[in-house]
C-alpha cells in the first residue's frame, strides 16, 4: 500500500509571494474546503479535485456552504486531470501514488501539505494578523474549542478570521479569513494526526488533551506527547487541560472538571440538552452559567473557551453571552428531537470520545448507538477500548468499516471488526441504509436517543435515515 503524504509539511520549501494559481488535492475535505475559502478571499485563483464521490450533491452541498459567496470561483476537476497551477496542495489523507502527485514532482511543479499554506498565509497577509493567533490542537474537543471561541468573539462583534473542521451552524461556514479589521483575531485549528499542528504556531494556544491515537504517525503515546511538547514550547501564552500541565511552559492557564486548576467547573447540573455550572477562574466564581451544549465533557471544552477568551480580555458578560447561545457544530452533539425519540449525530470515532458521549446521554434514557469504525488501524490497536466505551449503550448497530484506504493484519474485512465486538457486546451488523432505516422504524420509542458516532459515511446515512423515520408515520 502507498503511504499517506503526512510527513509532506516536513519538508515543505517556501512558498512564493508571486504564485496566484493554486490546485487542491482532497477538496471533498472539510479543512482543504477551508483552506480553498481563504485562498479565494485574498485573491487566489483556485482550482480543487477529488474522487467522484465528491461530484456527488451532499458533498458539493458542504462545499457550498463552506466557501459561500466564493463556490462559484473554485473550478472543480476530477482526481485524474491535471490542471496548470503554480502549485499542488494535498491533505494529509492522498498517498503517494495519487495521479495528481505523480503528475506534479514529473514536472516540478511544487507539493505543498495544507497547513504550509495556512502557515505562510499567517506570516504573509495583514501584518496586524500575526498579533492575535489562537491555535488550538488536543485529541478531543480541539474542533468544538475552536468553533465555541469563534462564536463568543463573533457574537461579541470581534469579526474573527477562523479555520475549523467542522460547520459552525450559526454561520454556516467552517472557515472565514478577515482582510479589512485592523482589530484582527483569528483562531485555528490545528490537526494533530500527522504532527502538523508544528506549522500552526499561534501567540496564544491550546492543548484539549492527549490520548493515545494516530499511533501510525507517532509510534507510541511517548512520541506523541514529545510533538504535543515541542508545539507547547512555541508560545508562552496558553491554555491546557490540567492533566498535560508537565508538558506546557510555565504560566499556560490548566482547566479541568475534576481536578485542581486556574479554571474549573462545581454545581453540574444537567438540563434538557443544556448545562448549567458554576466557573471558577482567577476573576473569581461565575455563578448559574448556562451552556447550550449537552454533556460533562461539553463543559470541560467550554472551560477551554473561557480560559482563551479571558486571555484575550473578553469580559464577563461577553463569555457568557457566547456560552448561552452557542448552537454548535455540524456533526458535532447536533441533536433533533424526532416524533419523540432524540437523534444525535456527532463526529466521535475514538473510543474515549464515544463514552464520554453515551455516559452524558445515559441520563436521559435508553441510549442506542449506531457506530461506524473509523479506521482497521484505529480498531486494532484500539479495540478493547472501543468494547468498554460501546458497552455502555443498551444495543449497538455495527456498520461497515470506514477503511479511509487502512488495512489490518488482524481485521481483514468489517465481519472480522464485528464478531469481535460480538463476543462482548449486544450489537448487530447493519449492511445497508435501508436496513438501519427498517430497523429505526421497528425498534425506537419515544424518549429514546439513538447516537451516530464516527468519522466517515455515518452522518449523511445517519440524516437521510432520520428523514426517514420522520416520514413514516411511527407513533
Amino acid at each position: 500500500m502507498s503511504k499517506f503524504l503526512k510527513k509532506l509539511w516536513i519538508n515543505d520549501k517556501p512558498i512564493s509571494t508571486n504564485w496566484k494559481n493554486m490546485h487542491l488535492v482532497g477538496v471533498g475535505g472539510i479543512g482543504m474546503q477551508g483552506l480553498a475559502r481563504w485562498l479565494l478571499q485574498l485573491g487566489y485563483t483556485v482550482s480543487g479535485s477529488d474522487d467522484a464521490k465528491f461530484l456527488q450533491n451532499n458533498t458539493l452541498l458542504q462545499a457550498k456552504h463552506v466557501l459561500g459567496e466564493k463556490f462559484d470561483k473554485l473550478k472543480i476537476y476530477r482526481e485524474n486531470d491535471t490542471p496548470l497551477a503554480n502549485c499542488y496542495i494535498f491533505s494529509s489523507g492522498i498517498t503517494a501514488n495519487h495521479s495528481q502527485y505523480i503528475y506534479a514532482n514529473l514536472n516540478n511543479i511544487s507539493c505543498f501539505h495544507r497547513t504550509s499554506v495556512l502557515q505562510f498565509i499567517l506570516k504573509n497577509f495583514n501584518t496586524n494578523y500575526a498579533k492575535k493567533i489562537v491555535s488550538i490542537t488536543g485529541t478531543h474537543g480541539k474542533g468544538t474549542v475552536t468553533a465555541l471561541l469563534t462564536w463568543i468573539l463573533h457574537i461579541n462583534q470581534y469579526n474573527p478570521s477562523f479555520y475549523i473542521g467542522a460547520t459552525l451552524r450559526s454561520l454556516n461556514t467552517s472557515a472565514y479569513y478577515n482582510i479589512n479589521d485592523e482589530n484582527l483575531i483569528s483562531v485555528i485549528e490545528a490537526d494533530e494526526s500527522d504532527g502538523s499542528m508544528l506549522n500552526l504556531r499561534g501567540n496564544i494556544q491550546c492543548i484539549t488533551n492527549i490520548d493515545t491515537d494516530h499511533l501510525d504517525f507517532y509510534g507510541d503515546l511517548n512520541n506523541f506527547k514529545e510533538y504535543m511538547k515541542r508545539y507547547a514550547s512555541q508560545c508562552n501564552v496558553g491554555v491546557c487541560n490540567v492533566r498535560d500541565k508537565s508538558l506546557v511552559p510555565k504560566g499556560w492557564l490548566t482547566y479541568s472538571i475534576d481536578k485542581l486548576a486556574d479554571i474549573t467547573a462545581t454545581n453540574i447540573r444537567f438540563l434538557k440538552l443544556q448545562m448549567m455550572f458554576d466557573i471558577h477562574g482567577p476573576w473569581g466564581c461565575w455563578k448559574n452559567v448556562i451552556l447550550n451544549q449537552f454533556g460533562t465533557h461539553s463543559i470541560e471544552n467550554a472551560l477551554a473557551a473561557v480560559g482563551l477568551s479571558y486571555i484575550l480580555g473578553l469580559s464577563k458578560n461577553q463569555i457568557i453571552k457566547g456560552l448561552h447561545s452557542f448552537l454548535g457544530t455540524y456533526k458535532r452533539m447536533e441533536s433533533y428531537n424526532i416524533r419523540g425519540v432524540t437523534w444525535i449525530h456527532d463526529y466521535a470515532h475514538h473510543p474515549t470520545a464515544i463514552k464520554l458521549m453515551i455516559n452524558s446521554l445515559k441520563i436521559m434514557s435508553n441510549v442506542y448507538v449506531v457506530c461506524e469504525i473509523h479506521k482497521y488501524t484505529r480498531f486494532e490497536k484500539l479495540h478493547e477500548l472501543f468494547v468498554n466505551a460501546l458497552q455502555e449503550a443498551k444495543k449497538v448497530l455495527i456498520l461497515p468499516v470506514y477503511s479511509a484506504g487502512t488495512v489490518s493484519k488482524k481485521y481483514k474485512c468489517d465481519m472480522d471488526v464485528f464478531l469481535y465486538l460480538k463476543k462482548y457486546l449486544d450489537c448487530e451488523y447493519i449492511d445497508s441504509e435501508l436496513m438501519l432505516e427498517k430497523w429505526c422504524i421497528a425498534n425506537l420509542l419515544d424518549k429514546d436517543v439513538i447516537l451516530f458516532v464516527g468519522a466517515g459515511n455515518i452522518y449523511s446515512i445517519g440524516r437521510n435515515v432520520q428523514k426517514k423515520f420522520e416520514n413514516s408515520g411511527t407513533f
